[in-house]
């Protein structure tokens, strides 16, 4: 029975870490690039609507990792487009936990991520500024694209063109309960002084020990990825 066999599988992750770059013209933009400050901000808004439910564990996870390590922490209807773009003009790194949207085609605007006010959009956040060194997106599909001889054209592609330096992305629509498990693990390993991609490995590898047969399928681990810059 293939479905049990899941947390045995002999997966690349546990012998190699990964990290992925666009492409040359973007990633050298921001080379010199130096944060103002050395802040760790959390976003995870609430919904009303009936299409999109609130993520109350990511919430959960997210205001215990903030109080673990003196980060502010905008939930509910606080976390809104404003904040998150005055956040983003200033503080070092933020962790977005909401719910995302995607397409593989080129000029889609549906692609972005929503807020508890509304929905940003990958065209409207190329009207972003930043000083953000880290951006960790835990929403749906946030690495999906277009696929252009430059790399896919998403949300990646328009982060690292404001001035961001790195991103860990969704590549597919993902478990809220084990990605926030990972992204918890993962930035207590960043704190430890391992690079993005030894410590998402490390997450990861600490997931798929606990996980049971069914949730050590790659479908709620492995979409999380880093892109751009592993310091």
């Amino acid at each position: 029975n293939a479905i049990s066999s899941f947390d045995r599988l002999p997966y690349l992750i546990k012998k190699f870490n990964f990290n992925y770059s666009l492409s040359p013209s973007l990633t050298k933009l921001n080379l010199n690039k130096e944060s103002k400050n050395n802040k760790l901000t959390f976003f995870a808004p609430s919904f009303e609507s009936n299409k999109y439910s609130d993520l109350t564990f990511a919430n959960q996870k997210s205001k215990e990792i903030s109080k673990e390590f003196n980060a502010d922490f905008y939930s509910g209807k606080s976390a809104t487009i404003n904040s998150f773009t005055n956040s983003i003009a200033t503080d070092d790194i933020i962790v977005l936990f909401s719910h995302g949207m995607s397409s593989t085609e080129e000029l889609d605007k549906q692609k972005g991520i929503y807020f508890s006010d509304g929905f940003l959009s990958m065209n409207e956040v190329y009207n972003l500024k930043t000083n953000c060194d880290f951006l960790v997106l835990g929403a749906c599909e946030t690495g999906v694209g277009y696929k252009s001889r430059e790399g896919n054209i998403n949300l990646a592609r328009a982060f690292t063109a404001i001035g961001v330096k790195s991103m860990m992305l969704a590549s597919w629509k993902i478990d809220e309960k084990s990605s926030s498990q990972i992204i918890g693990s993962f930035l207590n390993y960043l704190d430890n002084g391992f690079t993005k991609s030894e410590a998402l490995q490390k997450a990861k590898l600490d997931y798929l020990a606990t996980a049971s047969p069914r949730t050590a399928n790659p479908l709620y681990w492995a979409g999380l990825n880093i892109t751009g810059n592993n310091e």
